[in-house]
C-alpha cells in the first residue's frame, strides 16, 4: 500500500503528467482514445493532445453492446459478463493503439477510462421521488488496470451522482479549466448521442452553467438505421433531401425537458425513436422524417441558448463530437442561431473528435494532482 501511494505521489508531483483519456459515447460507435501531457492542474492546465485516434467498433461488437443500453430488462448474469467484456476489449484496442504509436505503457501515467454508459436514470427520467438519481456506466476499471498495467481512474458519472449531480454533463468542469476566454463570450457545444452545453461568459459566475440540451445524433442515427440500413447520415446527405415538417417540430419541442430549468440531464433512455415517431404524421416520407428529426437537435440546441444562458449575437458557440461531420444539422444550427456565430472546435486548436477524451483525462489530472473544481451545488473530483 506505501508503495502504491509513493508511487500516486510522484505522479502528482510530475512537472508533465502523461494521461490517456478513454470516451465511449451513447453513439456506440467506437472508442475515442486520446494521449495528452498535462502540465500544471486548474485554471494554470496547459494540456497538449499528442495523438488521438478513433477506433470504430465491429458491427458484432456494436451488436452485443447496443442492447444493454437500449433494452429494458436484461439478466443481471449478462450484464456482469458485460462489464468485464467491454473492459476487456477498451483493454486491446488501448495496447493495439500504443504498439501502432511506438508508446510504451510505462510511459503513460494514468488511464482515464469513461467506459460505456448503458443507463442514465436521475429522478427525472425513473419519476420515483423516493428513489435516487443513478447512472451506469460499465467497462471494469480494474480490469482496465491489470490488462494495461496503467493506474486507471475510471466511475467519474458515479462519483458525480454520489455528491449531488445527475452524473451528467461533466464536459462542464475541463471547459472551464481549459477554454474560458477573458474576451469572447463562449458556447461550447458538444454533439454526441445527446447534445450538451457550457455556458462561459467572459465575467466568471460561481458555478459554471452546462446541462443537456436533448437529443443529439441519437434519433437522428436511430432513424437512419431503421430506415435506410446505414449507420448514421453521412454528412447529413439524406436529411438534405427532404423537408422538414414544421408542425410535427413544433410537437416534437413542446416536450416537458425543453421547459424544465438547468441543470438538467437526459439520455437516449428518454429521447429514443420510438417515442419520437408515435407523434409522426401519417404517410410523411422517411427523408422528411429524417430532415424533421435533424432539424428537431438543431432546434432543442437553439432553444437551450436562448432560452437557459444570457448568450448574446457577440457571443461564439464552438461544436465537438460526431454531430460536427453532419453538414445539414450544422447548417440548420447556425440558421436557427445566427447572428450568433457557429464554428467547429479546430478554431480552437483541438480536434472536435478528441475533446471529450480529453476533458476525462482532465478530469483524471486533476484527481490526481489537482484541487476541487466547483460546478454548482456539486464539487468534483
Amino acid at each position: 500500500m506505501r508503495a502504491n501511494v509513493q508511487h500516486l505521489m510522484r505522479i502528482a508531483d510530475k512537472p508533465v503528467r502523461t494521461i490517456l483519456g478513454l470516451m465511449s459515447g451513447t453513439s456506440i460507435d467506437g472508442l475515442d482514445i486520446a494521449l495528452c501531457a498535462f502540465h500544471g492542474t486548474g485554471s494554470a492546465s496547459a494540456p497538449r493532445l499528442l495523438r488521438f485516434k478513433s477506433v470504430p467498433y465491429t458491427a458484432e461488437q456494436v451488436a452485443y453492446m447496443r442492447p444493454f443500453a437500449v433494452e429494458e430488462r436484461v439478466r443481471v448474469e449478462d450484464l456482469a459478463i458485460a462489464n468485464a467484456w467491454i473492459a476487456r476489449l477498451h483493454a486491446s484496442l488501448v495496447m493495439e493503439t500504443l504498439v501502432e504509436w511506438g508508446v510504451e505503457p510505462g510511459e503513460v501515467d494514468i488511464l482515464a477510462s469513461h467506459g460505456q454508459t448503458i443507463r442514465h436514470a436521475p429522478r427525472r427520467i425513473h419519476g420515483r421521488p423516493d428513489l435516487p438519481d443513478a447512472t451506469l456506466q460499465i467497462g471494469d476499471g480494474d480490469h482496465l488496470a491489470a490488462l494495461t498495467g496503467i493506474l486507471t481512474v475510471s466511475d467519474f458519472r458515479q462519483k458525480h451522482v454520489a455528491l449531488g449531480g445527475e452524473g451528467a454533463p461533466l464536459a462542464g468542469y475541463g471547459d472551464d479549466l481549459l477554454y474560458r476566454s477573458a474576451t469572447e463570450a463562449r458556447i461550447l457545444l458538444n454533439i454526441g448521442g445527446i447534445g450538451n452545453i457550457t455556458w462561459l461568459p467572459v465575467e466568471r459566475t460561481d458555478a459554471i452553467l452546462t446541462f443537456d440540451t436533448g437529443p443529439g445524433n441519437t434519433l437522428i442515427d436511430a432513424f437512419t438505421r431503421r430506415s435506410f440500413g446505414r449507420k448514421w447520415d453521412e454528412q447529413g446527405a439524406i436529411a438534405a433531401t427532404g423537408t422538414i415538417d414544421e408542425p410535427w417540430l413544433d410537437a416534437l419541442m413542446r416536450d416537458p425537458y425543453f421547459a424544465a430549468q438547468p441543470p438538467k440531464t437526459t439520455g437516449p433512455e428518454y429521447f429514443h425513436l420510438d417515442k419520437a415517431l408515435a407523434t409522426v404524421p401519417a404517410g410523411l416520407a422517411d427523408a422528411d422524417i429524417l430532415a424533421t428529426l435533424t432539424a428537431f437537435t438543431a432546434a432543442s440546441i437553439a432553444h437551450a441558448i436562448r432560452a437557459f444562458t444570457a448568450a448574446g449575437d457577440d457571443a461564439v458557440l464552438y461544436a465537438s463530437g460526431g454531430g460536427v461531420h453532419n453538414a445539414t444539422l450544422m447548417r440548420e444550427l447556425a440558421t436557427r442561431l445566427a447572428p450568433i456565430r457557429v464554428e467547429r472546435f479546430e478554431t480552437l486548436g483541438l480536434d472536435p473528435d478528441a475533446k471529450e477524451a480529453l476533458l476525462f483525462a482532465a478530469l483524471a489530472n486533476e484527481l490526481i494532482a489537482g484541487d476541487v473544481l466547483n460546478l454548482g451545488k456539486v464539487s468534483f473530483p
